[in-house]
């Protein structure tokens, strides 16, 4: 079998939509397996009014849990940019409203944590030392994403309970965290 017809045939195990920014020139199609993984579900959720919370994501699991890609179409580039992160959680993407900036979230460890990626340059910024939470915000009719962005330069990101400590052995942040508890 060529390179060619797997990437077809996994092609073909992918569902995809389009993730809009607020530029009408810009967008993201985002790609996710149809089946999820078995290894995805957590056995530690449980479920509080009817809602299937996961303890280690912090919120509710998004649906799909993980994207398989992420590529940017921009007038600046020639073909789709994949941005390179793994296991980018499915809570949608927070687009920047005026730089050619957008955020997400991934998991590592079961553990969710932001990046930042400039699709004009082609970089990505991850923060795995930031632990994130998921919240409550992948319900309801409009399913908004559990990061935003705050002005030119910052993102908006909810931390779960006691998360504002600094992990053994991470580096600290450029910036430190500005913490608000509700």
């Amino acid at each position: 079998m060529s390179a060619e017809d797997i990437h077809l045939q996994r092609l073909r195990r992918l569902r995809s939509w389009v993730d809009r920014s607020p530029d009408p020139h810009v967008w993201a199609v985002v790609s996710a397996p149809v089946h999820p993984s078995i290894a995805d579900n957590n056995a530690a959720a449980v479920s509080w009014r009817g809602v299937r919370l996961d303890p280690d994501l912090a919120g509710v699991p998004p649906s799909p849990l993980r994207i398989a890609r992420v590529e940017i179409t921009h007038p600046g580039g020639d073909t789709p940019w994949a941005v390179q992160v793994e296991s980018i959680l499915g809570t949608g993407l927070a687009w920047h409203p005026e730089l050619p900036l957008v955020a997400g979230l991934a998991v590592r460890d079961r553990r969710a944590y932001p990046w930042v990626a400039d699709y004009r340059a082609g970089t990505v910024r991850r923060h795995p030392h930031m632990r994130s939470a998921l919240s409550l915000t992948a319900l309801g009719e409009h399913r908004l994403p559990p990061i935003a962005w705050c002005g030119a330069d910052l993102l908006a990101v909810l931390l779960p309970a006691g998360a504002a400590e600094q992990p053994a052995g991470t580096a600290p942040p450029t910036r430190p965290p500005i913490v608000h508890e509700a």
